[in-house]
């Protein structure tokens, strides 16, 4: 995607981890590229993300032995998952720390329980029965430096996943996971995470308010109307103002004729 010399310059320079750069929001396929170039070096141990991604590959390699032939392929995946999140954050948090008294390297500030940071990784990577296996184990699904489990077996619209997720899950189900499922319209995951008993009812109404809007961001009329449904059968939302807050997203994407009619139909139930 990228000319390799200008791959090689950026990796010699180290221009992006320089103070420059430290706020700007980077183009992600050159930070993937760029971060896959570092996985590949001498030394990956000089940048905490590499580090954690070549432990995880390790790992699961070393339980799914008949995928050593897809180590790059696993390394390069991993490194685009990596960037896609950090890029929108300073770009120094993906390499390492530097104690200012010893010049000694801190990894501890990122001190998320390694198996929790490869289960992420099995999920984003499709990887189902070693999954299965690590929730047997007592591997928990939460927040790590690949974030949720459940957020990256939502992405990839896998209802299987998300349910082995949701029935070991610790901790609630966030509204980004809620989010996605709305945007990509996958009514079925939908229903699993709404359904779901982790869910925070306190925050059950917004929570819903913004799966609506994120569902006609994402052009999906049939997830509009489940959720419309479900908010004024099931979470009973009283706040129907906000509600209508998205009929301006979905009018920017030409829905029209289902814009009016959804509008019309909250208008006669409201007053039921």
């Amino acid at each position: 995607m990228f000319d390799p010399e200008l791959i090689r310059a950026v990796c010699a320079t180290k221009i992006l981890e320089s103070e420059a750069f430290k706020d700007i929001k980077l183009n992600e396929p050159l930070l993937a590229t760029y971060m896959f170039t570092l996985a590949q070096s001498d030394d990956v141990s000089k940048y905490y993300a590499v580090k954690i991604i070549h432990q995880v590959v390790d790992y699961l390699l070393e339980q799914r032995p008949q995928d050593q032939g897809r180590r790059i392929e696993y390394i390069r995946s991993l490194c685009t998952l990596i960037t896609t999140d950090c890029c929108y954050r300073s770009f120094n948090s993906i390499v390492q720390w530097i104690d200012e008294d010893t010049g000694e390297p801190l990894y501890r500030c990122r001190s998320y329980n390694f198996l929790e940071n490869c289960l992420p990784a099995a999920v984003y990577l499709g990887l189902t029965s070693l999954v299965k296996k690590m929730l047997n184990d007592g591997v928990k699904n939460t927040s790590t430096y690949f974030n949720t489990a459940l957020l990256r077996a939502v992405q990839r619209n896998d209802v299987e996943l998300s349910h082995l997720l949701l029935e070991a899950r610790d901790d609630e189900v966030w509204s980004e996971e809620i989010d996605q499922a709305a945007h990509d319209g996958n009514i079925d995951l939908l229903q699993l995470l709404l359904e779901s008993d982790r869910i925070n009812k306190s925050r059950k109404e917004s929570n819903f308010l913004g799966a609506v809007q994120a569902a006609a961001a994402g052009g999906q009329v049939t997830t509009m109307e489940y959720l419309i449904w479900w908010g004024l059968v099931q979470y009973k939302v009283k706040d129907l103002d906000a509600l209508y807050s998205w009929i301006h997203t979905a009018l920017a994407k030409n829905m029209y004729s289902e814009v009016l009619i959804q509008a019309a139909l909250h208008s006669q139930e409201s007053t039921v």
